[in-house]
């Protein structure tokens, strides 16, 4: 499930893209774990860049999500609530 995103923009977006793919790169940077009685939930934190064919960054995206085991499921993962 979703927690929260963060864009911020590093420059303007041209109106066309252009013939070449755009790329997106990721990169975990951070995973944290928070035990409870009743089960544990995960939280990790991805990083995407925007890039355009020659290598210039346009965006900068923060996304953190987080993953749910239920004890009282038989260790069921859960995504979400």
């Amino acid at each position: 499930m979703q927690d929260f995103q963060y864009i911020e923009p590093l420059g303007l977006l041209p109106n066309t893209s252009g013939d070449e793919p755009w790329t997106i790169k990721k990169r975990i940077i951070g995973v944290e774990e928070l035990i409870t009685q009743s089960g544990s939930d995960i939280f990790i934190e991805n990083e995407l860049f925007l890039y355009t064919p020659d290598g210039t960054k346009y965006a900068r995206l923060v996304v953190s999500s987080y993953l749910m085991f239920d004890y009282e499921d038989d260790c069921k993962i859960c995504i979400g609530n």
